[in-house]
């Protein structure tokens, strides 16, 4: 049996003051890296990390906090569509087919399904 490796997970101070240590040094990332036991590649992008949120004026953990909830919204926003999607099918009697393509993202076959003509003539009781 093979073992498996944990992934090691570093604090964002830990990350910080990592960029600014290969930033300040004057070595190479490299050799920084190896000094700090993380592969180069690991250092490189937690410097692009820092160098694009502070581009943006925010921190590393902002940024990522920012795409965790747009992943989050996105998932949810997926959900809702299909949640409507299916219901205003099942209202409308629309066929499968458009539903499906509504489903599938296609904006007009959710729009003929909100706009479709509904039949509001009832018979007497």
């Amino acid at each position: 049996m093979s073992e498996r490796r944990s992934r090691r997970q570093y604090s964002d101070e830990y990350k910080s003051e990592a960029v600014r240590l290969a930033n300040d040094s004057g070595k190479p990332i490299t050799q920084v890296a190896r000094e700090l036991g993380v592969n180069a590649n690991v250092l490189h992008r937690w410097m692009r990390e820092e160098r694009k949120a502070g581009a943006a004026g925010k921190t590393r953990s902002a940024v990522k906090a920012e795409q965790e909830e747009i992943v989050r919204l996105r998932r949810e926003l997926a959900r809702v569509t299909q949640r409507v999607v299916e219901r205003i099918g099942e209202r409308s009697g629309a066929s499968e087919s458009t539903v499906a393509r509504a489903d599938s993202g296609g904006s007009s076959a959710l729009a003929s399904l909100l706009w479709q003509p509904q039949d509001h003539t009832r018979s007497a009781r």
